[in-house]
């Protein structure tokens, strides 16, 4: 499982706690994450740390998780591919 490269985590029951597991995967190189707009378990606060922990990390797809525009930015810089549903 160490040397998954794509992931789709999209709309699952999921909570900040649960992302702990992604810093295993070290050769992780894209990553949807989020749910439905509104879900609130999973904000950019809990969530944009634990992206930046993925050292072979290139795409992102955040759905459903406000993030501001300067995270944004910050993520669009960070990454060959982001994909941002929720900016505010």
């Amino acid at each position: 499982m160490t040397q998954l490269r794509e992931l789709d985590i999209w709309a699952l029951d999921l909570d900040e706690h649960d992302l702990d597991c992604l810093e295993g995967l070290q050769h992780l190189e894209y990553l949807s994450v989020g749910g439905y707009d509104g879900q609130e378990r999973l904000t950019s606060k809990n969530v944009l740390p634990q992206l930046a922990k993925l050292p072979s990390l290139r795409r992102v797809w955040l759905d459903g998780i406000q993030v501001t525009e300067n995270e944004a930015a910050e993520l669009r810089a960070r990454y060959e591919y982001a994909q941002i549903t929720f900016v505010t």
